[in-house]
């Protein structure tokens, strides 16, 4: 199941915190993946998100992903500048942003889980290499080129 909190238990002036996989965090050394900052303001629940500097590289996908996924009565800003996401909805639609957010969590976790692995293939193929390199050295054998 997903790291967040729930969104509808933190409304009030509350901080949903999303953590990654703990077999994810061998690669990438922070726990915390975004914090999210919600409080209501009228009829309107209004957030802001913010990814760790270790994870900035996933803010493209996290764009597209909530993107994908907006309804009309949900309102999401981007400042470059903050390097943040701003969020705007009613506050009947708590449950539903909470339920998108969880899943785009689980796709960036399953995103993180993919690039661990992927690095790790990387890095046992590179060493292949060199040892085979080694020993073709070692035998006498030429390189292929």
């Amino acid at each position: 199941m997903s790291a967040l909190n729930s969104l509808s238990q933190a409304s009030t002036f509350g901080v949903w915190t999303v953590q990654s996989d703990p077999e994810v965090q061998q690669s990438i050394p922070s726990k915390e993946l975004m914090k999210f900052y919600f409080q209501e303001s009228g009829e309107y629940m209004q957030g802001i998100c913010r990814f760790e500097p270790s994870y900035g590289f996933l803010m493209p996908l996290f764009n597209s992903l909530v993107r994908l996924g907006t309804k009309s009565w949900l309102v999401v800003n981007y400042s470059q500048d903050e390097k943040s996401f701003y969020f705007l909805f009613p506050k009947d639609e708590v449950d539903n942003v909470d339920k998108l957010l969880n899943s785009i969590h689980e796709l960036l976790d399953k995103e993180l889980q993919f690039k661990s692995s992927l690095n790790q293939l990387i890095t046992n193929k590179k060493r292949f290499l060199a040892e085979q390199a080694l020993l073709s050295a070692s035998l006498g054998i030429k390189a292929r080129s």
